[in-house]
């Protein structure tokens, strides 16, 4: 069995997307096939690998295409809606992660449709199943989704996920735990039942898997699919991606990373810096103050990229990696060049067509900002070309970036287009940052 599972939507990253708002149930005579003794079984081989107990009946209906693409409506609006989606579309344009012309909504949804096997909606309590699953994919789903409603019923999902939708990172992080902990019981799960799935029934696990991946970008399928792998190797506290799918987290630590989630990507990526009392490493907190604009503008959005999202800017190569199923084991997720991230924020400032994105980053150490600056300075052309087809695309004849060195920690760096350099600048300027104190030390030789 490879490491994934059904891609359920599960706790999705992209500007956030949490579970949320229920979409319209479909036919309600599928439920009785899910109440048999099967399912029954199920439920009691899930309460036995996660150690927990169901605290009462878990809801369940089908869904059909309309109701998936209902419920992507629902998670949308509850998140920020399309205000959100084009402010989060706006800053991967400008970064250079996804292509100028992308309609973002369509990509994300187009995926999201072919994923979806089942989900498990916190508000609602309720349990949701595609229509027309082969039975493999049908009983590995009810696994993983029965997880979620499990934890949801002693760590209250909803509720620490709706906390943290103003902090993409800090929410890829908490998604990263309750996944990891899905994870991990479906797996041992699956193993335990390998004679009753079948070796063909396992072909339509790895294939379901794959659907709506391979045309997606970058930008939306790796930090989807880090989730999922990386969540199940945070939680048996290592980097180890194989590992992670093949080990069971020790008793209780599951439930301590939902009962005190951590705190940010590199928390998950680096378990010791959240298991390890000698290594701990909490964010450094980055707020912004925005003075009065210039007439016209207005401030788009804020959120923070963390290391994960500082990793994806710094990777070698032009970050529209294709998704190969055969090589999920070998996925990396950071490179030294972000591993020495400390704190962020980023913010969007937008004036009709025009746009000044203000992104401040705060590292461990000197060295950490330098080597950062480098790989950011490898990739000046392949943005140069990004900014200036945003500009393009828009009218416009003007684009650029600028960096500037706030501090010995501290890098400031603004992109823009539809304005210069000076202008640019001006507007910046108006981006006061506040960098909080650290509440850990950085372990020695970091």
């Amino acid at each position: 069995m490879g490491p994934i599972a059904p891609r359920q939507l599960g706790l999705l990253f992209l500007a956030a997307l949490p579970l949320a708002c229920a979409p319209a149930p479909a036919q309600d005579e599928d439920q009785a096939a899910l109440e048999d003794q099967r399912f029954q079984d199920i439920m009691a081989e899930v309460e036995d690998l996660r150690g927990l107990e169901f605290l009462r009946p878990v809801d369940f209906k089908t869904i059909d295409a309309k109701g998936v693409d209902d419920y992507l409506s629902g998670v949308l609006e509850r998140t920020g809606g399309k205000a959100r989606l084009d402010f989060s579309g706006d800053v991967a344009r400008h970064l250079g992660l996804v292509p100028a012309d992308m309609d973002l909504e369509r990509t994300l949804r187009g995926m999201l449709g072919q994923q979806i096997a089942g989900l498990y909606d916190p508000p609602t309590e309720r349990f949701y199943l595609a229509l027309g699953l082969h039975p493999a994919i049908e009983r590995v789903t009810v696994a993983h989704e029965l997880v979620h409603a499990l934890d949801d019923q002693h760590f209250d999902l909803g509720a620490a996920m709706d906390s943290r939708l103003s902090n993409s990172d800090w929410l890829w992080a908490y998604q990263a735990a309750a996944e990891g902990s899905a994870t991990a019981v479906h797996n041992r799960w699956l193993v335990n039942n390998l004679g009753k799935i079948g070796a063909e029934g396992l072909r339509e696990v790895q294939a379901q898997g794959s659907r709506g991946l391979e045309d997606a970008p970058e930008f939306l399928w790796k930090p989807l699919l880090g989730t999922y792998l990386l969540g199940a190797s945070f939680l048996v506290h290592s980097e180890s991606l194989t590992r992670g799918q093949t080990a069971m987290p020790k008793p209780g630590d599951a439930d301590r990373a939902l009962r005190e989630p951590p705190r940010s990507s590199e928390q998950i990526l680096h378990p010791k810096k959240y298991w390890d009392d000698d290594h701990v490493d909490e964010p450094v907190p980055v707020t912004y103050r925005i003075a009065p604009l210039p007439d016209g503008w207005r401030v788009a959005g804020e959120d923070v990229m963390g290391e994960l999202g500082l990793a994806r800017l710094t990777e070698e190569g032009d970050g529209q990696g294709r998704f190969e199923p055969t090589g999920l084991l070998q996925l990396q997720f950071t490179n030294p060049a972000a591993a020495g991230w400390g704190g962020d924020r980023h913010v969007l400032l937008v004036k009709d067509e025009r746009r000044g994105l203000v992104v401040d980053l705060v590292f461990d150490t000197e060295k950490d900002l330098e080597e950062c600056r480098a790989a950011l300075d490898k990739k000046a052309a392949q943005r140069g070309n990004a900014l200036a087809d945003v500009a393009a695309l828009r009218g416009l004849d003007s684009s650029g970036e600028m960096f500037d060195v706030m501090g010995p920690l501290h890098l400031r760096w603004t992109l823009y287009t539809g304005i210069d350099a000076v202008q640019a600048k001006e507007l910046a300027a108006n981006v006061q940052v506040h960098v909080g104190a650290r509440t850990a030390k950085i372990p020695a030789g970091n």
